[in-house]
């Protein structure tokens, strides 16, 4: 019974990271490049101190992010839960 629930919550904390990374911040940056004058050989080398505050502030986002923080929950009552039905 406890390891149906463990099991539960952490997939549950699983797709909750994943949402969480997606909305809260991180999204889609790695997939985003900029064409120059719709010319596809002809990408647009970004400026490296603008990349890394964008990554930073993402990172921070998801972070804060309260359903970062719910997911991390779910996941360590998980634990907590499979330690239980395990020893006791």
């Amino acid at each position: 019974m406890l390891r149906s629930i463990s099991d539960t919550l952490f997939l549950l904390a699983l797709i909750l990271l994943v949402v969480s990374a997606i909305v809260s911040g991180i999204g889609f940056q790695a997939f985003t490049m900029r064409r120059k004058d719709n010319d596809p050989s002809q990408i647009e080398v970004p400026n490296k101190q603008k990349q890394l505050e964008k990554q930073n502030k993402g990172m921070a986002g998801f972070i804060r992010s309260k359903i970062t923080l719910t997911a991390l929950a779910f996941a360590l009552v998980s634990v907590v839960l499979s330690y239980l039905e395990r020893y006791v």
